[in-house]
């Protein structure tokens, strides 16, 4: 057992899921999709109720909790739009409303649409509500001191974040939803792995570099994401979470 965890008696188990329920983050309270006018207090409560139903569902698969605390949100914009920062404990989104000119164009030409509705819908669904899970993913991984290499990380993020929310009332549709629009987005991107290299093996190798541009980047995280939903009913969460945490 990772020593950064510490067991919880049922009981304390029980108290984390009606705290949850308390804040009002029930199951089915929980949306993959914000509204393009959503403010920045808007993703702040929708991120942190996706947090505590996602540390309240952990805490009943291994019967555990942290002996920090659970990572804070924070929203602000910032060249990586979605990351979980260890050193700070927090989880950083970005904010469609605020969001720079140049960042914006990125995701109007993914969906070469002049409809921002559409644009703005596949970045909050995206980046307020999906990758919300995939960062409490990077957070667990963390915290279990789990190992493995950039490529691994970020694929089984994705495979964690998806059997969460297949797991929540009606979190299998939105994600089909996601789906969709991932796969028209992609479309308008480029694999930037050389022809004659392992994916997996140039994305370890470049992951600084490719980073730093959205387009590259971009694309191998769509393709994961798509895998990811593609696979779904081959994981289940509490499985998941054990492999990941050696319990």
């Amino acid at each position: 057992m990772p020593s950064k965890w510490k067991l919880l008696p049922k009981a304390c188990v029980v108290c984390i899921a009606v705290l949850a329920a308390s804040a009002g983050v029930l199951a089915d309270s929980l949306d993959l999709c914000l509204p393009a006018d959503a403010t920045t207090v808007d993703v702040q409560t929708t991120a942190e109720r996706i947090v505590l139903v996602f540390v309240s569902r952990t805490a009943e698969v291994l019967g555990a909790t942290l002996a920090s605390d659970v990572p804070s949100v924070a929203v602000r914009n910032t060249p990586n739009l979605a990351y979980f920062d260890h050193r700070e404990g927090e989880i950083v989104l970005a904010h469609w409303g605020t969001l720079e000119e140049p960042l914006r164009m990125f995701f109007v030409s993914l969906t070469a649409s002049d409809d921002l509705e559409q644009t703005s819908r596949l970045f909050t669904s995206l980046f307020n509500g999906f990758l919300v899970a995939h960062e409490m993913a990077h957070w667990l991984q963390h915290r279990c001191d789990a190992e493995m290499d950039r490529y691994t990380s970020e694929s089984m993020a994705n495979d964690l974040a998806v059997v969460f929310f297949v797991e929540l009332e009606g979190g299998e549709e939105a994600l089909v939803a996601l789906r969709e629009t991932i796969a028209q987005a992609i479309e308008h991107l480029v694999d930037p792995t050389p022809s004659e290299e392992d994916a997996a093996v140039y994305f370890n190798a470049h992951y600084a570099e490719l980073a730093r541009d959205p387009y590259q980047y971009g694309y191998f995280q769509f393709r994961f994401i798509i895998e990811s939903i593609d696979q779904r009913d081959r994981f289940d969460f509490e499985k998941s979470v054990r492999s990941l945490c050696r319990f």
